[in-house]
């Protein structure tokens, strides 16, 4: 097998260190035994990046303790900051677009911009389904079987709109795939332990453990993964929880909530002069 066909083999996967994204490549490696280009993307402006960098180190040195005879088959990983990622009007234009109508993250728009400079046109994201993305892309999508492998893609029947333009690089492996099915999957092929590796909390606080307030925290609570978190993260996560509904319902009435602003900045002044 000549060079080219060796790379067109290899599947090229955003990896962050984290759940999705790790169960992704230990699938691809321990079960259809495929060779792995991950890629990371660095945002210095975001706490966890050092975590997740520490986290992918860990899981690459124990997968060649547990299994060196397949270790080779995890590529270097080719890592990019973001502020190096060259302009791409097109694809700026299509996420502002988007994003005017429904919010979604940074991350989409740099990947697509990296995929475009790298000349990427199949590179896999750990999207799951359910969350506020995937019902953006829900109607988009096309699955189609790669080497008796399901994977969703952006039809090109979309072609012309801003969600193809931003999105239309990209592979999404696990759309259909819950983040409990992938521990019940790795306990069943012996790779829990790599999973347990994994970070997901945006906002690591400084002893390391997760904040329980982030994005990635509630979803791992509220898709059965709250065992991950200690019980602190979870008094957080609850109370953000209980503090957004009680915001919520003072909103409905302007004078209460406007004295409840002003209480609330007392109490911070108040604080702030304590600490001193």
């Amino acid at each position: 097998m000549d060079t080219r066909s060796q790379n067109e083999d290899v599947v090229r996967l955003l990896w962050t260190g984290g759940w999705d994204s790790t169960f992704r490549m230990l699938d691809l490696i321990l079960i259809k035994q495929k060779p792995v280009q991950p890629y990371y993307l660095i945002d210095a402006q975001r706490r966890s990046f050092g975590t997740e960098i520490l986290a992918m180190n860990t899981i690459k040195r124990r997968l060649d303790i547990k299994h060196p005879d397949l270790s080779h088959l995890l590529r270097p990983t080719i890592i990019r900051d973001v502020h190096d990622i060259p302009p791409n009007r097109e694809i700026q234009e299509s996420y502002q677009r988007i994003c005017a109508r429904n919010h979604i993250g940074t991350q989409y728009e740099w990947s697509a911009r990296f995929a475009q400079a790298e000349g990427l046109s199949k590179l896999e994201l750990s999207l799951i389904g359910g969350g506020h993305t995937y019902q953006l892309l829900e109607t988009y999508l096309v699955r189609r079987d790669v080497e008796n492998d399901i994977v969703c893609e952006i039809d090109r029947k979309h072609h012309g709109t801003d969600i193809y333009q931003v999105f239309k690089d990209y592979r999404f492996p696990l759309i259909f795939t819950t983040k409990q099915e992938m521990h019940a999957k790795a306990k069943q092929h012996g790779f829990e332990e790599f999973m347990l590796l994994t970070c997901f909390c945006h906002t690591p606080r400084s002893d390391g453990r997760p904040c329980g307030m982030c994005i990635p925290c509630g979803i791992a609570i509220e898709c059965g993964l709250g065992w991950r978190l200690p019980r602190t993260s979870h008094v957080r996560f609850h109370l953000k929880r209980l503090y957004r509904r009680g915001r919520g319902m003072l909103e409905k009435s302007p004078r209460v909530f406007a004295v409840a602003q002003r209480l609330a900045k007392k109490a911070k002044r108040f604080k702030k002069r304590r600490t001193r």
